[in-house]
């Protein structure tokens, strides 16, 4: 199985057709093809979130992961408890934790 094609990747707009490009060679991944006017508004509003998604997506992977190896580092009930390492050693790895998946879900535009 091959890799995709690194991120990020960017919407470059021809006439009416949408091309899905990267930064490395600014290569053409993908290309939305448009005839009517409500098309192109579709294509535009498509390739928009695809590249968003595309884009965060590592990072929502990365930082839900690191979030939840917290949480079973800790315990549930210990990490509610404050036990093992310390309140404020657990308060500042869930903090860390909440600020990457922040981070992850306003790089995606998801609302918290």
């Amino acid at each position: 199985m091959s890799n995709h094609t690194p991120t990020p990747y960017h919407i470059n707009k021809v006439f009416n057709d949408v091309n899905y490009t990267n930064s490395e060679k600014d290569e053409i991944i993908a290309r939305l093809v448009a005839g009517s006017a409500e098309e192109v508004g579709r294509n535009d509003a498509n390739a928009e979130f695809i590249v968003r998604a595309c884009n965060a997506h590592d990072d929502l992977g990365a930082s839900l992961n690191r979030t939840w190896k917290i949480i079973e580092m800790a315990g549930l009930t210990n990490l509610m408890n404050a036990v093992q390492l310390g309140q404020m050693s657990w308060y500042h790895k869930a903090e860390n934790a909440k600020n990457l998946s922040y981070a992850a879900l306003a790089k995606a535009k998801i609302s918290q």
